[in-house]
């Protein structure tokens, strides 16, 4: 997959056929992200041995058993993992909002929900149906 270059002795080169559209859109990705095409492919892989493996029953003595989550090693991808991390406490702040709120009686039920929607779609004199 590398062009011009020798694969380092931890990278060993896999050769995949992709139909025309598929290998267009990739070469589109790698030319946004800058990168060559191996770069999006290595990641593809990486994260479907991860995903998948995390879905199979364990054998004894998998060594995938145990994989860490891949960890995108660029800047970029390093970037995404912390936005990924912020966005988590983020939302996890959301619904410490919602739980404290529980905790102190402060709820609407469904139907109380269901009405003041109602009024508040009456109070517009509108549905989306009618724009």
């Amino acid at each position: 997959m590398t062009k011009g270059k020798a694969a380092s002795a931890d990278r060993q080169p896999v050769t995949v056929s992709l139909e025309g559209g598929t290998l267009a859109d990739l070469d589109r990705l790698a030319k946004r992200l800058k990168t060559t095409r191996d770069h999006p492919v290595a990641t593809a892989v990486l994260r479907f041995v991860d995903e998948e493996s995390a879905c199979l029953p364990p054998e004894p003595g998998d060594p995938l058993v145990n994989l860490p989550p891949y960890r995108d090693p660029t800047p970029e991808g390093l970037a995404l993992d912390r936005a990924g991390e912020e966005a988590a406490r983020a939302f996890a702040a959301f619904i410490k909002v919602g739980e404290d709120c529980i905790e102190r009686g402060e709820v609407v039920s469904q139907e109380e929900m269901e009405k003041w929607f109602a009024r508040r779609v009456d109070t517009r004199g509108r549905s989306a149906a009618a724009e």
